[in-house]
């Protein structure tokens, strides 16, 4: 059962705007008491790196320990441009936040993880499995989804021949994003990956019984149609980043966030009565798409 589900973002920006100044017949509050400085620089709920830049968190719970891995990309650490070397903080009640420390850098200028994307992170048996977006232009398939494997979470093995690319007819260049979880309508592990067949955005899934060996299953393809079908999702994306998937009840929510450069750039969901769908537009309580505003982006979601 989900008992808690967090949603966690790279970067929340305040919209810029222009702030009248108070005239003289409004009545201002100063009874309320301000925030010291010291008392501001304790409050960690957005949580961000002392020395670098953080995106796409790639959250995880840990059974073992009943802590969440909050997984980011950091740049750049101490002056040097790390190239989105994969790090991790810590934290419990997504308020206070442990030492940020390095999980595993990106790769060589040889390498197809030059530098590295979002992904997400799974447990099977002792093994924790680590999916993520490799990405290098010098290869023609120049985003892949890689894998590296850890027992302990500190310390990570690259598996560069567990290395997945485009299938053939979709675009080498536009492939990221890896979500992997338990789907218990098919007994088997699921990948989500973000892709584009043509000039429609897809999420490419595979299916797998030991995270080693996948087989694809069918697309989720995106459509602008009112009445959406089984395997289809309504949006206009020209790509669904970061795809996430979770289970509330008997509700599927399927997460991603719309590319396309407008004020519409959000991190939306659908939802559906199963992985297949169709995926459709929320209507309960009225018509919802998006979790919150312009520039919550790249979110993905953590439950315990």
């Amino acid at each position: 059962m989900i008992k808690n589900i967090s949603i966690c973002t790279c970067v929340l920006l305040a919209c810029c705007c222009k702030v009248e100044p108070p005239s003289d017949s409004d009545e201002i509050d100063t009874t309320l008491t301000k925030r010291t400085p010291t008392e501001s620089a304790a409050y960690k709920t957005f949580y961000k790196p002392a020395n670098g830049n953080s995106g796409d968190p790639m959250p995880f719970y840990n059974e073992d320990d009943q802590t969440f891995y909050d997984f980011l990309l950091v740049e750049p650490i101490n002056g040097a441009f790390a190239r989105n070397h994969i790090f991790v903080t810590k934290t419990k009640d997504f308020a206070n936040f442990g030492a940020l420390s390095e999980t595993f850098p990106s790769g060589s200028d040889n390498e197809h993880d030059q530098w590295i994307g979002t992904g997400s992170c799974i447990k099977k048996g002792n093994t924790y499995y680590f999916f993520y977006s490799g990405m290098n232009d010098a290869f023609e398939a120049s985003q892949v989804v890689m894998k590296a494997t850890s027992i302990d979470l500190v310390n990570w093995n690259k598996v560069p021949s567990a290395t997945i690319e485009a299938p053939a007819g979709y675009d080498k260049r536009e492939f990221r994003d890896p979500c992997v979880y338990w789907d218990d309508t098919r007994n088997k592990y699921v990948m989500l990956v973000a892709g584009r067949k043509g000039s429609v955005a897809v999420i490419v899934r595979y299916q797998s019984d030991d995270l080693i060996a996948w087989d694809r299953i069918e697309d989720i393809t995106a459509t602008t149609s009112d009445n959406p079908q089984e395997l289809e999702v309504v949006t206009d994306t020209r790509m669904m980043e970061c795809p996430d998937i979770f289970k509330i009840g008997s509700v599927w929510y399927l997460v991603f966030s719309r590319i396309n450069a407008d004020v519409h750039r959000k991190t939306f969901y659908r939802v559906a009565d199963n992985p297949n769908g169709p995926w459709r537009i929320s209507v309960e309580d009225g018509k919802h798409e998006t979790f919150d505003g312009l520039f919550l982006y790249a979110a993905k979601t953590v439950s315990d």
